[in-house]
């Protein structure tokens, strides 16, 4: 799932905290997707894409400026997974992954959108949600990442490892409004998130950060009322890749 690096990254990188990865290819890998190669029938070469029941994504081509639109319709889910897992996290592995996203509506009930790794891929017609509508990690399910909670309008750490599912609350987040997120894992030392290039919240760290090997996901789960997340680009970066 290695992708060869291009020059749309909008000054992201400035912040990443894995900058050394990209002079040793042979020992990391780096992912990065812009969506600008991205095609209206969707672009399975690059993410597994399990669909929900009348649940859509709009892609590049009717969506002006590279942006994936990833819509879940009422009581449907969507999920879009790299195909293989990007990294199971050791000692000594540092993985820094950043996505500029926003959210139409953060209103209650209109479900939860999650971008970050997780353990489980989709089968079928049946996304593997990440998180409850509330922000917090699905039973059994390892993941680490960031959602968009819709009761509390926050952005929150959505978060499952071998200890019990929680949300912590980032910031207050605003509809239509784009945030540039963070996830820097620090092997088994600790998991800090970035909101904007500043760092936020409480760090992860000890039984909490999972040991599964992770999928890089961007998951929109079922509401009772329709919602879309814009995605403008995605990438991420392993150090210590084996």
């Amino acid at each position: 799932m290695a992708q060869a690096y291009t020059n749309y990254n909008d000054g992201s990188l400035a912040n990443a905290p894995v900058l050394g990865a990209f002079g040793q290819p042979a020992k990391n890998i780096l992912f990065y997707d812009h969506m600008f190669n991205s095609s209206a029938s969707a672009d399975t070469a690059q993410w597994n894409e399990t669909i929900g029941s009348s649940t859509t994504i709009v892609h590049s081509t009717t969506v002006s400026g590279g942006i994936w639109t990833i819509t879940g319709t009422t009581g449907a889910s969507v999920q879009m997974q790299s195909w293989a897992p990007l990294a199971t996290i050791a000692a000594g592995r540092r993985v820094y992954i950043e996505a500029r996203v926003s959210v139409s509506s953060i209103a209650a009930n209109t479900g939860t959108f999650f971008i970050g790794l997780q353990d489980t891929a989709g089968t079928g017609t049946t996304p593997a949600l990440p998180c409850t509508a509330a922000g917090a990690a699905t039973s059994n399910i390892d993941v680490v990442g960031v959602g968009f909670a819709p009761s509390g309008a926050v952005l929150t750490v959505c978060q499952n490892g071998s200890t019990t599912a929680t949300a912590q609350t980032l910031a207050t987040a605003a509809a239509s409004t784009y945030y540039r997120v963070g996830i820097y894992i620090d092997g088994r030392s600790g998991v800090t998130f970035f909101l904007d290039g500043v760092k936020v919240g409480s760090t992860i760290t000890g039984s909490s950060i999972p040991d599964a090997a992770l999928f890089l996901d961007m998951t929109m789960s079922n509401g009772s009322t329709a919602k879309a997340a814009n995605v403008d680009y995605i990438w991420a970066v392993v150090e210590g890749h084996t």
